[in-house]
């Protein structure tokens, strides 16, 4: 094991957050209105264990993340091939690690990289996250992708009426399943925090507004209590499932925070290059 020490980027609380909500636009803002009334900056230095050599130690529901492996099916990065290949294997990962059947409905997938000539776009671009074959950055914030409402949300606009008020009668979940591309990870490895030591009292809702829908994340306050987590060299054989939210409110772990974090300096590192892909997971127990 190689544990690493790093910092993130953690939520800034001001004042008028009592009576004003925190937001972030991905849209052009109103008139003297800023794109984000809120901001986020490096906390102190933690440790990040490294959980190689451990990866069957933890589980969805008492740590909000796990792994499995698979060895990597794409040929070639197209929103054809994903859709018809790799999503339907992530499928088959997914029913196993959960151990029993379920309903899965993917509503988003994105790639990222650290490589500033792929991802870096030009100052006041507003970001469709409508278009899936976007190239991102890795994000050094530490967030949730969803609250449990906007999970609820996010059932409603991905499901008819009817058949979602059907499905959220059953445990609901929304998982996030990131991999490497392209070889190990040598710079900016995504940490995972261990959902089961993050108190509620420190996740801000924050209001996050799309082109076509408005959306609700997380964003922890910095805390001594996180327990954060990393593969080291994490390869595309590895695949890390993480949970972002759970209907049901018994388990240790509701979601699990994550961020990226500089784990080198080295200028010779390659950049990471990964997939994530989002799915409604609708489960009997």
């Amino acid at each position: 094991m190689t544990d690493a020490v790093g910092q993130f980027n953690y939520f800034q609380w001001q004042p008028k957050f009592e009576t004003e909500k925190p937001y972030y636009l991905y849209i052009d803002p109103p008139p003297g209105y800023p794109n984000a009334n809120f901001a986020t900056a490096p906390g102190a230095t933690e440790v990040i264990h490294d959980v190689r050599g451990r990866e069957h130690e933890f589980n969805l529901d008492d740590h909000g993340f796990a792994f499995a492996i698979q060895k990597p099916p794409l040929v070639k990065l197209t929103e054809e091939m994903i859709v018809s290949e790799y999503l339907p294997s992530l499928e088959v990962m997914l029913r196993e690690l959960l151990k029993q059947d379920c309903e899965i409905i993917w509503f988003d997938w994105r790639t990222r990289s650290s490589n500033n000539d792929r991802a870096d776009l030009p100052e006041g671009t507003k970001v469709s996250l409508e278009d899936r074959m976007i190239t991102l950055a890795p994000i050094r914030a530490v967030h949730v992708d969803q609250t449990p409402a906007a999970a609820i949300d996010r059932v409603y606009r991905h499901v008819d009426g009817d058949r979602a008020d059907e499905l959220l009668k059953k445990r609901f979940r929304i998982i996030n399943v990131w991999r490497p591309l392209g070889g190990p990870v040598e710079s900016f490895p995504l940490a995972f925090c261990d959902g089961s030591s993050v108190p509620r009292d420190r996740l801000v809702e924050v209001d996050v507004v799309r082109q076509s829908f408005p959306g609700e994340s997380y964003y922890p306050l910095e805390s001594e209590e996180y327990k954060w987590h990393f593969l080291n060299k994490q390869t595309p054989d590895e695949v890390l499932f993480m949970k972002m939210n759970d209907s049901d409110t018994t388990v240790k772990a509701q979601c699990c925070p994550h961020a990226s974090f500089a784990q080198t300096a080295d200028p010779d590192a390659k950049p990471r290059e990964s997939i994530e892909a989002r799915a409604l997971v609708f489960t009997d127990s």
